[in-house]
C-alpha cells in the first residue's frame, strides 16, 4: 500500500515538475529546469519537515511565483509584464507594421499603438484613461480597436493575395 502511495506521489511530483518547466519557459526564463528544480527542492523540504500541504498544486504555484520573482531580482532586472495578452500585443503590433501605412489613418494608428502598448495591471488603467479621453466606455473602446484590427487583418490578407 505504501509502495502504491509512494508511486502515486512520485507521479504527481513529476507532473508538477513538467508543469513548472513549461511555466518558466513561458515566462522566458534562461534556465527553466533549474528554477523548476528549486521549486521541487523547496516542496520536498516542506514535506520533509512534516508539514501538511493541503493542495500541492496551489502550493507549488505559490513557491514557483516566489522563485521566479527571486530569480528576476537576483539578476537585477525589472520584473517583466509577460502575459498571454502581452504576447498577443506583440502580434497585433507586428500585424499593423506589416500592413500598408495607408490602411489606418494617423489617428487610428496612434489609438491602436497606444491601446496595445502596455500589458499587465497598467493596461486596465491606460484603457480606462483612453476611454475617458474619448468620452466612451472601455467596452466601446475595445470594440473600436478590434474593428480596426479586423480591418488591418483584411488589408494584410488582401495585400498578400495581390502580392502572389
Amino acid at each position: 500500500m505504501t509502495d502504491e502511495l509512494s508511486r502515486s506521489q512520485d507521479a504527481a511530483l513529476a507532473h508538477i515538475r513538467r508543469v513548472l518547466i513549461r511555466h518558466f519557459q513561458w515566462r522566458r526564463v534562461d534556465e527553466p529546469e533549474d528554477l523548476a528544480q528549486e521549486v521541487m527542492l523547496r516542496i520536498s523540504k516542506k514535506m520533509g519537515q512534516g508539514e501538511d500541504i493541503q493542495d500541492l498544486n496551489a502550493f507549488a504555484h505559490g513557491v514557483a511565483k516566489n522563485v521566479f520573482l527571486e530569480s528576476i531580482r537576483s539578476r537585477g532586472r525589472d520584473i517583466p509584464a509577460v502575459t498571454p495578452q502581452g504576447h498577443a500585443n506583440e502580434e497585433q503590433l507586428a500585424l499593423v507594421n506589416r500592413s500598408k501605412q495607408t490602411t489606418l489613418t494617423a489617428a487610428e494608428r496612434r489609438l491602436f499603438d497606444r491601446y496595445f502598448s502596455v500589458v499587465g495591471a497598467d493596461k486596465i488603467r491606460l484603457h480606462e484613461k483612453m476611454a475617458a479621453d474619448l468620452g466612451i466606455s472601455r467596452n466601446a473602446l475595445r470594440i473600436r480597436v478590434h474593428r480596426l484590427l479586423k480591418r488591418v487583418r483584411t488589408g494584410v490578407r488582401e495585400a498578400e493575395k495581390g502580392g502572389r
